[in-house]
């Protein structure tokens, strides 16, 4: 867990998410926008991911632990990501 740069859980329940960061000992690395837009269901990974590279805060070799579950989970994402990581696709 100390390796990981960014924390991307799908923007279901903030204090779940709050929950679950002080569990791991990563709320610093958490990016959230659940405040922002609410809970976005399956966008809502690609949503941070979009705003974590807008602002230059993705670099190559990070390592970005993307959470998700029911309606948050989303396969593509991991590719996505990848290509984010390795070629600084910028949108």
């Amino acid at each position: 867990v100390q390796d990981v740069t960014w924390a991307v859980p799908h923007q279901a329940n903030r204090r779940i998410i709050d929950a679950v960061a002080e569990r791991l000992g990563i709320p610093e690395k958490v990016y959230l926008n659940v405040d922002r837009y609410g809970n976005t269901s399956s966008a809502s990974i690609g949503i941070c991911l979009d705003e974590l590279n807008r602002a230059g805060q993705l670099e190559k070799d990070d390592y970005v632990l993307v959470v998700s579950f029911g309606a948050g989970n989303i396969d593509v994402v991991c590719k996505d990501v990848a290509e984010v990581l390795t070629n600084k696709v910028k949108s």
